[in-house]
């Protein structure tokens, strides 16, 4: 580690109605991040949240006056990962800490003077395509979605497809505040659930309800620590269209996507039109999209299209770029 370390102040939020991704990609990247800076969290009030913070021995603090934690703390760097605006937060730290460099993952107000650098997957501003302002750094693309590192081992130049579905994976993050899973779930049982194994992950913050009397070979895990195997495992998943997406992308599994709002719907749009995903109706599945499923069941050169041009989208090296871009901002003055 460098003997001038400087200090990351990651700002995330998460909850069951909002989802977990923001939190599971902040910590995967602070996983590189820590190698060179001290890293801290600033999080809402949620129970859910502090387990896993604390399971993963991060220093965090909960809706703390974030002027005296940048000061307390000597932050170097503000983080921002979450789908909110600032709020007049990034002009106040300005005004009062000169020095500080500020950094939004999926940001999307591009006339704010304040920030520094912004990184989006997918452009969700409808009237810009990008911002204009000199001194502001942008970067967008799916080359910066970061991947945890348990997934590193099985990003492979080619994924082996099997010629038949044998598992579908059926996971909606760490919350699926929609109920997604339970509309999936139902849109099986109304049609006809086909006799393969299906694993259905439930993620730490998950309070939605499930369809009843289903049949044996739909298992359920709660809360698991190794994603990566059940979706390397699976021949076709069903997910949102947030981080669980671009991990399932990174590992070369066929996916069809439901998205949880209107955003993941514009973005599952646009990773659709390159051929990397199939999507299923906003706001809920009906009969007519479990020909989707049927048809990838039955299509193993369209399931091995998918993967290949999903690899192609997210090869897993994001917070490797995002590592770069946050240590030329603190060292080489960028």
């Amino acid at each position: 580690m460098n003997d001038n370390v400087k200090t990351i102040l990651c700002k995330v939020i998460g909850s069951p109605k909002m989802g977990m991704g923001h939190i599971y990609r902040s910590l995967g990247l602070a996983r590189i991040l820590e190698k060179e800076f001290k890293v801290i969290f600033h999080i809402n009030n949620n129970a859910g949240l502090s387990k896993i913070l604390k399971e993963q021995c991060i220093t965090y603090f909960v809706d703390e006056n974030i002027e005296e934690l940048v000061s307390k703390q000597e932050v170097d760097l503000l983080l921002f990962d979450q789908l909110s605006s600032d709020n007049g937060l990034f002009e106040t730290l300005k005004s009062h800490f000169s020095h500080l460099k500020i950094i939004a993952l999926d940001y999307f107000d591009y006339d704010n003077r304040f920030i520094d650098v912004i990184i989006n997957l997918f452009n969700q501003n409808l009237n810009d395509s990008m911002p204009i302002r000199d001194n502001l750094q942008y970067y967008e693309g799916t080359e910066y979605a970061i991947i945890r590192d348990e997934f590193n081992k099985h990003i492979v130049d080619r994924r082996n497809i099997s010629p038949e579905v044998k598992n579908v994976l059926i996971t909606f993050g760490g919350a699926d505040p929609n109920g997604n899973t339970k509309k999936v779930l139902q849109l099986f049982k109304d049609t006809g659930i086909p006799d393969i194994n299906i694993d259905v992950i439930l993620g730490p913050l998950w309070r939605s309800e499930l369809p009843q009397d289903l049949p044996s070979n739909i298992r359920f895990h709660h809360s698991i620590s190794n994603m990566s195997y059940y979706m390397t495992r699976a021949d076709l998943a069903f997910s949102g269209a947030g981080t669980t997406m671009m991990e399932l992308l990174s590992v070369g599994t066929p996916t069809i996507v439901m998205p949880q709002n209107l955003w993941e719907k514009r973005f599952a749009r646009n990773i659709e039109e390159k051929g990397a995903v199939r999507v299923l109706n906003y706001e809920s599945p009906i009969k007519e999209d479990v020909g989707d499923f049927f048809y990838l069941t039955n299509s193993y050169e369209k399931r091995k299209s998918l993967s290949q041009k999903g690899k192609t989208l997210v090869d897993g090296r994001g917070k490797e770029r995002i590592y770069k871009i946050i240590y030329n901002n603190l060292y080489n003055g960028e």
